[in-house]
C-alpha cells in the first residue's frame, strides 16, 4: 500500500463527499507553511472548483480566543531584556545579550 503524505490525505478526508462543508471548516496548523499545502492538495484532488476551508496558525487561533494580540519579536526581545537587567542587575548591553535573547525567544514560541 503507498501512503500518502499526511496533508494530502487530510485533503482526501475534507473532500469526501458529505464528509464537511469546507467553507464552513477551520483547519488549524502549526505554522503558515502546511496550509499552502494542504491547498495545494485539495487543487490537486478536487474534481470541481470547491471553497477552500478557513485556515488559522495556531497563534491566530489563539489570537481570536483570547482576544490578546501577539507582540513582535523584537518587543518581545526588549521587554525580555529590561526582565533580564532588572533581575541580574546586569550592566550588559542588548548588542551582547542579544545573542542569549534570540535562543530564549526561540525555545519559548
Amino acid at each position: 500500500m503507498v501512503s500518502l503524505p499526511f496533508l494530502k490525505e487530510i485533503a482526501d478526508i475534507l473532500l469526501r463527499p458529505g464528509s464537511y462543508n469546507l467553507p464552513e471548516t477551520c483547519v488549524v496548523f502549526p505554522n503558515k507553511r502546511a496550509r499552502l499545502y494542504l491547498s495545494k492538495y485539495i487543487g490537486e484532488l478536487a474534481d470541481k472548483p470547491v471553497w477552500a476551508p478557513r485556515y488559522l496558525s495556531i497563534n491566530e487561533l489563539m489570537e481570536s480566543l483570547s482576544g490578546f494580540v501577539y507582540a513582535d519579536r523584537l518587543t518581545v526581545l526588549f521587554e525580555l531584556f529590561e526582565v533580564y537587567k532588572l533581575i541580574t542587575r546586569s550592566p550588559e548591553s542588548i548588542d551582547s545579550y542579544y545573542n542569549i535573547a534570540e535562543p530564549i525567544l526561540s525555545d519559548f514560541d
